[in-house]
């Protein structure tokens, strides 16, 4: 963590503590909803998903839940605002979108049937994924190496390794890459955005 907080952080000393709050967040997050159930509507063919709910109130409600428990107040109007984007987005909107985005994909997953998807952006929250694993892919005698790039939200798809989710650039002379620590960061010069990936074996 520590050299990895020194490439994110630079020569910013406040960066590392702020990092390391940051991530407890996320794994609190991670738990608090984990017992939440909810049943939604939405409509397969619009993507992303998420923009087709039929009731945004449902939802709405889980994440309310789920802040109360991390003793974050908030009501339901402004976790409405928050959603469709009349409030502007602060700290408190952050964590509310992101259970958001992780309830909905809870919601869904077992109801995705076989959508396929390899464009750039996530199917479900529309967010551009900044984590991955990459695998080696057997065809015969040959082998490729894909990117499963996983997306906040929870869903996770195949993907090239050398191709910026958020922009599309596939000109590797365009990626800067760094290896540390088994983790692989790739930052396409192109739109500034990181995505960081773990090697797996052969499938």
């Amino acid at each position: 963590m520590n050299d990895m907080a020194k490439i994110l952080c630079g020569s910013d000393d406040d960066c590392p503590r702020e990092l390391g709050e940051m991530l407890k967040l996320y794994r609190d997050l991670h738990g608090a909803g984990e017992d939440i159930d909810i049943s939604v509507d939405f409509d397969r063919k619009v993507f992303p998903l998420i923009s087709s709910i039929s009731d945004p109130r449902l939802l709405a409600k889980g994440v309310i839940k789920v802040m109360r428990r991390l003793n974050i107040e908030i009501d339901e109007d402004s976790v409405l605002k928050y959603i469709t984007g009349e409030a502007g987005i602060d700290e408190r909107g952050s964590i509310a979108l992101y259970i958001y985005r992780r309830l909905f994909y809870r919601a869904v997953r077992k109801r995705l049937g076989d959508v396929m998807w390899d464009r750039d952006r996530c199917p479900i929250c529309c967010l551009a994924p900044i984590a991955g694993i990459a695998k080696k892919v057997s065809h015969g005698i040959y082998a490729r190496t894909v990117l499963e790039l996983r997306c906040l939200c929870g869903y996770s798809w195949d993907y090239d390794l050398f191709r910026c989710p958020a922009c599309g650039n596939r000109d590797r002379d365009k990626f800067e890459i760094l290896i540390l620590s088994g983790i692989n960061i790739h930052k396409c010069i192109a739109c500034d955005h990181i995505v960081g990936w773990l090697a797996t074996h052969h499938i």
